[in-house]
């Protein structure tokens, strides 16, 4: 894991989420090596590598029990194999979200079952969990519509809200968010305006209904100095 207190913006032009094991089995030795693992061990390196993306179909048609599950399959592998290091890759683990880019390769570690996966990309600087400002990206402070892709049940997808991540992985305002904020900053200067311009006598109800608001009691009469 490396983690980078202070980065420049990042601006990729995919996005992917990537759930790192059944249960996010692989999640702590892929951000420990800083690597994108994948499992699928029942699926030829050498027919992925190559780009022979109708026969690795066919293997998966003949293992799964739809042929929508099979694309489903062949669409997460051929991510993994095709995506460039421009790819965003983001996960979850220990309340987090982790985020990098990965090279390009893929590394082959054989079809032993007994390791956590069967192949690899290295991360660019291994897995972040902090914003470019090195403020760590919480889960539960994160919107609704980003983390919920954590609910998807394969291992590879989109992710919908990507302008939204890339925003707090930047650490940018959320436009709706700076639209409300230069709301109430007009609504101050027109009310401030508006003030200035009443009579003295409007201003001191205006101050003697503000206090009663806040449970003040008036013992004199108001008005009685000329303006």
């Amino acid at each position: 894991m490396n983690q980078t207190t202070q980065m420049h913006p990042i601006a990729p032009t995919t996005v992917r989420y990537i759930k790192l094991g059944a249960g996010g089995s692989f999640a702590r030795s892929s951000l420990d090596q800083g690597e994108l693992q994948l499992g699928y061990h029942e699926v030829p390196h050498d027919l992925c590598a190559a780009g022979d993306w109708d026969k690795v179909l066919g293997h998966f048609t003949s293992i799964r029990r739809s042929i929508g599950k099979a694309k489903d399959s062949l669409r997460e592998v051929q991510d993994c194999y095709t995506l460039g290091s421009d790819c965003l890759w983001i996960t979850f683990a220990g309340g987090l979200l982790w985020w990098g880019f990965a090279e390009p390769e893929v590394t082959w570690l054989g079809t032993d079952h007994n390791r956590s996966a069967s192949r690899v990309r290295r991360m660019i600087g291994g897995w972040r969990s902090t914003n470019t400002l090195g403020e760590p990206l919480q889960m539960n402070e994160l919107p609704t519509r980003l983390t919920q892709v954590a609910n998807y049940r394969g291992t590879i997808c989109a992710v919908r809200a990507a302008d939204c991540l890339v925003r707090k992985i930047n650490a940018e305002e959320e436009p709706v968010v700076a639209v409300a904020t230069s709301a109430r900053a007009a609504m101050l200067t027109s009310a401030r305006q508006m003030i200035a311009e009443l009579h003295c006598a409007d201003f001191e109800i205006m101050v003697d209904l503000i206090f009663a608001r806040g449970g003040w009691q008036r013992t004199s009469v108001l008005g009685g100095t000329s303006c």
